[in-house]
């Protein structure tokens, strides 16, 4: 019996796409997030040093997007896979449903004053 029969499917390179455009909408979180520490660093070179680490995870969030966005055209990624078991593994609904294209999807947006959660 195939163990996906029933499952809803989702072509593999639109997934991969989807995934590159998160990617892509973080990496520019992430760049918004240099700007405010650039303004509260200061002239202490370890916290110029440590806060070019957003640096880093923004160039390297724009690679793999970019990465990804380009793969997710490919048509050797044309193949369907089971999206069931795929979106139980995405711990955040509203990225599971950006991510396998669900209609009432809830847009990316940036984070609103007052909607900090802190651990």
């Amino acid at each position: 019996m195939d163990a996906d029969a029933g499952h809803e499917r989702i072509a593999a390179g639109a997934l991969v796409a989807a995934a590159g455009r998160e990617l892509a909408k973080l990496a520019a979180l992430v760049e918004g997030l240099q700007a405010l520490v650039a303004r509260h660093v200061g002239l202490d070179p370890d916290a110029i040093e440590e806060a070019q680490g957003l640096d880093l995870l923004q160039q390297h969030l724009t690679a793999l997007a970019e990465l990804l966005e380009e793969l997710g055209g490919d048509a050797a990624l044309s193949a369907d896979v089971a999206a069931d078991p795929l979106r139980l593994g995405v711990p955040l609904a509203d990225l599971a449903a950006r991510l396998f294209g669900d209609d009432d999807a809830k847009p990316f947006a940036r984070p609103t004053a007052g909607a900090v959660e802190l651990f």
